[in-house]
């Protein structure tokens, strides 16, 4: 046999029923469960859970995070969707962690017993099968066979997740405490948190086609938006150079946001190359922006976008560098004007003068380590 025997492998299944135009779980049965059985996995180990509408997934997650805590079996989790499929896994394992029950079971020994606590590494295969495939797209899987393929190798790699705190925070409730959220793929906000939220009432009509529709409407009217960054360890990338220079703590308010977006994925969709040197590895997050551009500017970005990300490098000396791009670990962005957030794909509303901030996390912040097959 080419691979080692799974048969010991515990393998959770969270499968969004919509996602593909509804093929994800005849994806399922048709393609991954075959190929896994055929590896060596085991069916009685497979244990499937849908996915639920209105946040109700994380919660399901959550449960199965806490299970995999506390008995400490080899487990690995298959995500089959897209982006907002592995977004409420990935939040829901985290959950499971913070919880904290699992560490109150570890500790329970016997008196007097020591007892340590170690960070926990969460396994998942990222199986795309969903519309909005950014992640999958990074890890350089081409396919479903080919994802179900390299969870069977069980080659795996860290990805890094940022946490996202709003305030105010529109879904903190009367006990005042803060509902974490965690992304892996994307937050932006103007011209790009527009698109995404205004293409949302077009998806049952025209698919993917709806962003060059509402993409032609924003720049009509193109909007610049107010608002003051501040980012901590950051570099910046030098088109003269083509490399990172470190900056250090860089404040930016002296001119209007056109175009704000922190990746840690290098495309948001095939082609679109947004973020050319973005990692889902890495311990820092990509910010791209434009700011106080107009809308002949933003086409053009956006033509060397889609040609291989050129847009962040300069083509000759007096052309003007109209494209910032930065790493860092860390930022917090001001509003001056009540706004839309994208966070991975899903709209949230931040009131005048309210900030977000964004810190990469993992496990040299006392996160859990997290991996995906590659």
């Amino acid at each position: 046999m080419l691979f080692d025997n799974k048969d010991d492998t515990r393998v959770f299944i969270v499968i969004n029923p919509a996602a593909g135009a509804g093929q994800a779980l005849s994806q399922w049965n048709t393609i991954v469960k075959p190929m896994l059985l055929h590896a060596g996995y085991n069916a009685s180990q497979f244990q499937i859970t849908h996915t639920l509408p209105k946040g109700k997934t994380r919660g399901l997650v959550e449960q199965l995070g806490v299970k995999m805590l506390t008995d400490k079996k080899k487990t690995i989790v298959l995500c089959l969707g897209g982006d907002g499929t592995t977004h409420e896994v990935v939040n829901g394992l985290s959950d499971a962690f913070d919880g904290r029950e699992w560490q109150q079971q570890q500790q329970q020994g016997t008196e007097g017993e020591e007892t340590t606590t170690t960070l926990p590494t969460f396994r998942l295969g990222i199986i795309p099968s969903g519309s909005g495939n950014a992640f999958s797209l990074s890890l350089k899987l081409e396919s479903i066979e080919h994802s179900v393929l390299q969870v069977i190798k069980g080659k795996t790699q860290p990805f890094r997740l940022i946490d996202v705190s709003l305030n105010p925070d529109p879904e903190v409730k009367n006990n005042h405490t803060r509902v974490k959220r965690r992304i892996l793929v994307v937050m932006s906000w103007g011209f790009h948190a527009q698109l995404v939220s205004k293409s949302r009432y077009l998806q049952p009509f025209m698919g993917n086609t709806r962003f060059s529709w509402v993409a032609m409407y924003l720049l009509l009217f193109l909007q610049q938006h107010q608002g003051e960054l501040t980012m901590m360890d950051a570099q910046r990338y030098d088109s003269t150079r083509k490399e990172f220079v470190h900056e250090g703590q860089v404040e930016l308010k002296d001119k209007p946001f056109t175009y704000f977006l922190v990746a840690k994925q290098d495309s948001m969709e095939r082609g679109f190359k947004i973020a050319p040197f973005a990692s889902p590895a890495t311990e820092d997050m990509d910010v791209v922006m434009m700011r106080d551009v107009n809308k002949e500017q933003l086409k053009a970005a956006t033509i060397k976008v889609l040609d291989g990300g050129r847009h962040v490098d300069k083509e000759d000396e007096e052309e003007e560098n109209i494209v910032e791009y930065y790493k860092t670990p860390e930022l917090l962005l001001r509003v001056k004007h009540a706004s839309e957030l994208c966070l991975d794909g899903e709209i949230v509303y931040l009131a005048a003068g309210g900030t977000v901030r964004l810190k990469m996390i993992g496990p040299s912040q006392g996160e859990p380590d997290f991996e995906s097959f590659v």
